[in-house]
Parts: structure tokens; sequence; C-alpha cells
């Protein structure tokens, strides 16, 4: 590797050359990987009950 940078340069393009050489194979496991990870999206929740953010000692929540 050089001083000047000129090794990073070489990465670069073999790194683009392999990117556009294997472009379907990265496509399928792009979209994969995104599917395994939002696949738990449907269980997420919200509850806007007060109780499960306090304790039931809390001072705040006493004063309110």
């Amino acid at each position: 590797m050089s001083v000047n940078g000129a090794g990073a340069a070489g990465f670069e393009a073999r790194f683009a050359e392999g990117v556009v050489a294997f472009r379907w194979r990265i496509i399928l496991a792009t979209l994969f990987l995104v599917a395994v990870a939002s696949s738990g999206i449907l269980r997420l929740g919200f509850s806007g009950d007060y109780r499960i953010f306090f304790d039931e000692d809390n001072p705040q929540l006493l004063a309110l």
C-alpha cells in the first residue's frame, strides 16, 4: 500500500467491479436480509397505559 492512497483506489475499483459482477446476488441477499430484519414488525405495539411506565410509588404519579 502506498503512502498517497493509491492502494485504496485499487480496492474501490475491485469492489465496484465485484458489485456489478454479482449484482443479482447482492440484490436478492439485500431483499432477504430486509425481510428477515423486518419480520417481527407485526408483533410491535404500543400501550397507552401509564401504569407500565411508572412504579406504584412514583412521586410524580402519586402527585397526579
